[in-house]
């Protein structure tokens, strides 16, 4: 996505950035859920891109 110019890191970090300095103002606007979901949603992408994450999925199987 970062190559391909579909998602611009810095516009992201900036709205990460601008997002932590008026938390509490918009936690009392929108609510602590609906502002940490937003947060989540938009580092999820910044640690991936990083290496924090994988992009994998565990499957478990009961054997009997």
């Amino acid at each position: 996505m970062l190559e391909d110019g579909e998602w611009d890191a810095n516009d992201q970090l900036l709205r990460l950035s601008r997002l932590r300095r008026r938390e509490a103002e918009l936690v009392e606007r929108f609510g602590a859920s609906a502002v940490h979901a937003y947060l989540a949603g938009r580092l999820w992408l910044v640690y991936h891109v990083i290496g924090k994450l994988a992009g994998m999925v565990y499957v478990w199987q009961r054997s009997a």
